[in-house]
């Protein structure tokens, strides 16, 4: 912090040196040792300004990162390059994943041009290859991979995340037509949402899970139609595991007047009647909704850190508030 430029120089010759110790280590304390190093530099010697430097020469499609990104982009590339190697396959991989966590949390900064976090950016690649190894048959740490997705997720936001990483649980039409060769896509993700998720875009569970649940629901009176028990419980667990995730996104959320519509009311009281199964979801939702908006509308702390930590303000609580109020007629008629 005192020196940018020297703790960047230090972090490219010294990061390489420790992350080559893991493999060859032989005890647990000496694996942590350079776990817990590993993630010091990380946080403490990648600079804001590396960060966003490298955001913006990737960003150009710059043929390289520029000085002051160049440190970051060979830690990226290093642990990327480790995450797949046989080297680190063993006992070091639970570590190696421990300081790619590490990494997500350092790349949260949001990048102002884009309002979105560098590991949005950064990641991408990275974020894919350890979705396949979390698909890799007999690939035995997955509670520690599970918790470098929970993070990222945190981090990148779910709608960024899931646009990396898709969850693909709609059977393609073969699929169906053959009957039994759906792998359920990456329906191991949703369980890792519903703790992630909160302070985000409710118009994203709009746009995103409402139109998959609606899918989903069809799929399953289908399968209900033709007997197969099976193949409707899964589709009826998939769609109660969506809506748990209404509540995190009701949860501080950033669009409260432009997304919770009157049209968006009607679906959730018409899911309330038709659908019993779904109602502690929805309430609960509705219930932090109110709360955390009442909350942060009364919120005496300074409106520039409330900004810095939720990308709300008072403001926007009283606005959102008043929105909500407005609908209130509806509910009550």
């Amino acid at each position: 912090r005192v020196s940018p430029d020297k703790a960047a120089k230090t972090t490219s010759t010294i990061f390489p040196a420790l992350l080559a110790i893991l493999p060859p280590s032989t005890t647990p304390v000496l694996r942590q040792a350079v776990e817990t190093a590993l993630g010091l530099l990380i946080r403490h010697c990648i600079t804001d300004a590396e960060i966003l430097a490298l955001v913006e020469s990737d960003a150009a499609m710059v043929d390289g990162a520029s000085d002051a990104g160049k440190t970051l982009q060979g830690v990226i590339e290093l642990v990327s390059a480790s995450l797949t190697s046989a080297q680190y396959a063993g006992p070091s991989l639970p570590h190696l994943l421990a300081v790619i966590r590490a990494l997500f949390l350092r790349l949260r900064l949001r990048v102002p041009s884009t309002s979105s976090t560098a590991a949005s950016a950064l990641l991408q690649p990275l974020l894919t290859t350890l979705a396949r190894l979390r698909t890799t048959h007999q690939f035995e740490w997955k509670r520690q991979l599970d918790e470098v997705l929970s993070t990222s997720i945190q981090v990148c936001g779910p709608a960024a995340f899931l646009e990396i990483l898709p969850l693909e649980l709609l059977p393609s039409a073969e699929s169906q037509k053959k009957g039994g060769d759906w792998t359920g896509g990456r329906a191991f993700l949703l369980p890792l949402l519903k703790p992630a998720i909160t302070n985000t875009s409710l118009e994203h569970f709009k746009s995103h899970f409402i139109p998959l649940s609606s899918s989903l629901f069809a799929l399953a009176a289908t399968a209900k139609a033709g007997e197969r028990t099976l193949e409707a419980k899964i589709y009826d667990t998939l769609i109660d595991q969506i809506w748990a995730l209404l509540p995190g996104y009701c949860t501080y959320a950033t669009d409260v007047v432009t997304s919770f519509s009157l049209e968006f009311l009607n679906t959730l009281t018409t899911i309330l009647y038709s659908t019993p199964s779904l109602r502690q979801p929805i309430l609960r939702a509705l219930q932090l909704l109110l709360s955390t908006t009442t909350s942060l509308a009364s919120s005496q702390s300074p409106p520039e850190l409330l900004f810095a930590q939720f990308g709300l303000t008072p403001a926007d609580g009283r606005a959102a508030l008043a929105h909500l109020s407005s609908l209130a007629p509806t509910v009550l008629g």
